[in-house]
């Protein structure tokens, strides 16, 4: 696993570094996650996500199973109060592959990064 390759999505070599067996969930352990907050932001967020995922699939290295697009889709539709988020991302996720499959090769990786909802530190 280490050295972690220069690629993008590092946080998905990781995950993808352990089977599933070899991974605990910790109930007491919790953490914030922040959605981007403009649509832009989220289409870069997805992008980036998507071209490290392809990136690090090129490797050889694969996701597990059961995970994914149609695994979510699965649990959503039988909840039919979930059926107008599922319909957004699903708009999403089409715009975004639309983008990169139309994207001109990238010679170096290219961050983007949602700047939407990060707060900024100052010391005191």
């Amino acid at each position: 696993m280490f050295p972690l390759p220069a690629l993008t999505a590092d946080d998905e070599w990781v995950r993808r570094a352990f089977a599933p067996r070899d991974v605990a969930f910790v109930p007491a352990c919790t953490f914030t996650a922040r959605a981007p907050r403009t649509l832009h932001a989220l289409v870069q967020t997805r992008r980036r996500s998507l071209r490290g995922s392809k990136a690090i699939t090129a490797m050889g290295i694969t996701s597990p199973r059961g995970e994914g697009a149609v695994a979510m889709l699965r649990a959503a539709l039988p909840q039919p109060r979930l059926w107008a988020a599922m319909a957004v991302y699903v708009l999403v996720m089409v715009w975004v592959r639309l983008l990169l499959a139309t994207e001109t090769t990238i010679t170096r990786p290219k961050w983007e990064r949602d700047l939407t909802n990060r707060t900024r530190h100052t010391e005191s």
